[in-house]
C-alpha cells in the first residue's frame, strides 16, 4: 500500500519521534510511505531520506494553497494519515473527500486543553465538525480514548488505542552508549532530568522554580538538566539568569540520543499541563 503521511514538525518532539520508527516498520513490510511536511523542519537531517520526505506542502503559504498540493500528493496514495492535530487534520480530511481516500488521525494530546492555551477558540467547534468524520482516530491513552469518543463524538468502532511504541532492547543498548562530552561533567551528582520540546505546554518554567524551592533539601552539587529544543529556549535562559541558577541549571539542547542522559539521572521529571 502507498500511505502518505502529514506532519507538523518543525522541531524534533515527541510526535516526530513517535511516527518516524512506525514509518520505518510500514517500509519495512514493503509498503511504500511518503512524509509532507506542513512546515519546514528546522532540522531536516532528521528527514533526509528523498525518497521519503516531501517538502512540497511546506512551500505553500495559505490554506487553499496547500488543499491542493495536498490533494495532488492524496491522488498518488492509498491512505492518508494526519500525525498532528488541529489544521492539518482538517486539510487531510477536505483532501481525503476530494482525492476519494480514507483519512486516519492520531490524538496524541487532550484538544480542548491545548486549544485553550494555544489556539483561537473556533478550533472547539472545528474539532468536534472534522474528527467524527475521520476513517479511524489513533489515541496514545485510555484516557484519549474516552475523550474522543464522549467529548468529540468519535465513533467507537473508528477509535482504537495504540500506544505509542517502542524497541526496548535498541533503548537499552542505546543508554549504555557515553554521555556526550559536553554534558557530561553535569552527572557527576544527583541529577534531574527533563525531557521534551521547548515549549509553553510542558511548563519547564515551573520545573526551574520547582528546583529552586527545592534547592535546600538536595545536596548541594544537585543539578537540574533540560533536554530538547523549541521555541522557549530564550526565556528559560532568561529565567535561569534571573534565578541565579546558572550552576545547577543547565539547557542541553537536543539530543540525538537522551538515553544515557536518562539511564545516568537521579530522577526524571515531567511537568506538563497535559500529555
Amino acid at each position: 500500500m502507498r500511505f502518505l503521511f502529514v506532519g507538523r514538525f518543525p522541531e524534533i518532539g515527541g510526535s516526530a519521534l513517535a511516527t518516524l520508527p512506525l514509518i520505518e516498520s510500514l517500509r519495512q513490510s514493503g509498503h511504500s510511505v511518503v512524509l509532507a511536511h506542513w512546515v519546514l523542519p528546522r532540522r531536516i537531517d532528521w528527514f533526509s531520506d528523498r525518497e521519503l520526505c516531501n517538502l512540497d506542502l511546506a512551500q505553500q503559504n495559505n490554506l487553499l494553497g496547500k488543499i491542493r498540493c495536498l490533494t495532488s500528493l492524496a491522488s498518488q496514495c492509498d491512505v492518508i494519515v494526519a500525525v498532528s492535530e488541529l489544521t492539518p487534520t482538517y486539510v487531510c480530511q477536505i483532501a481525503g473527500w476530494i482525492a476519494k481516500k480514507p483519512v486516519y488521525a492520531e490524538l496524541q494530546v487532550h484538544l480542548d486543553s491545548w486549544i485553550k492555551d494555544n489556539s483561537s477558540p473556533l478550533h472547539h467547534w472545528l474539532i468536534r465538525s472534522f474528527y467524527p468524520h475521520l476513517s479511524g482516530l489513533r489515541c496514545v491513552s485510555k484516557e484519549l480514548l474516552t475523550y474522543a469518543t464522549k467529548d468529540l463524538g468519535v465513533d467507537r468502532q473508528k477509535s482504537f488505542l495504540v500506544h505509542n511504541g517502542f524497541d526496548l532492547q535498541k533503548l537499552q543498548k542505546q543508554a549504555k552508549a557515553p554521555l556526550p562530552p559536553a554534558v557530561e561533567p553535569w552527572f557527576t551528582s544527583a541529577t534531574v532530568l527533563c525531557v521534551g520540546r521547548l515549549c509553553q505546554q510542558k511548563r519547564f518554567d515551573l520545573a526551574i522554580l520547582a528546583f529552586q524551592q527545592a534547592q535546600p533539601k538536595l545536596p548541594p552539587e544537585a543539578r537540574l538538566v533540560i533536554v530538547g529544543e523549541g521555541p522557549l529556549y530564550p526565556n528559560l535562559q532568561q529565567l535561569i539568569a534571573e534565578l541565579e541558577l546558572q550552576n545547577s541549571v543547565f539547557l542541553a539542547g537536543l539530543q540525538t540520543n537522551p538515553f544515557p542522559l536518562i539511564a545516568r539521572g537521579a530522577l526524571v521529571l515531567l511537568r506538563s499541563d497535559f500529555k
